[in-house]
Formats: structure tokens, C-alpha cells, sequence
């Protein structure tokens, strides 16, 4: 989810709907990488008992 005062404050929000300025900024805000080299890492969970 994109805060909407973020795309407000994009310089070409003007030049754009809403929508195309909130996914262009969704885009730009996601690391694809990063997610999944964390998706990869192996999980411990441990329960306090």
C-alpha cells in the first residue's frame, strides 16, 4: 500500500491519474531482490512455553 500524501508529493502527479502515479511509485518503493533473497533464508520459530 502507497501513503496517497506520498503521491501527492510526486513532482509529475499532476502530469498523471492517480492510479499510474500510485503504481509508478509502488514500483519505485519495492525491492524485488531484497524480498526474495529474504524469502530464501531458512525460518526458526520457537515457541515460549
Amino acid at each position: 500500500m502507497v501513503d496517497p500524501r506520498a503521491v501527492r508529493g510526486l513532482k509529475f502527479f499532476a502530469a498523471l491519474r492517480e492510479r499510474m502515479a500510485t503504481a509508478t511509485l509502488a514500483q519505485r518503493l519495492a525491492d524485488f531482490d531484497g524480498a526474495l533473497a529474504s524469502a530464501r533464508e531458512p525460518v526458526r520459530i520457537e515457541w515460549a512455553g
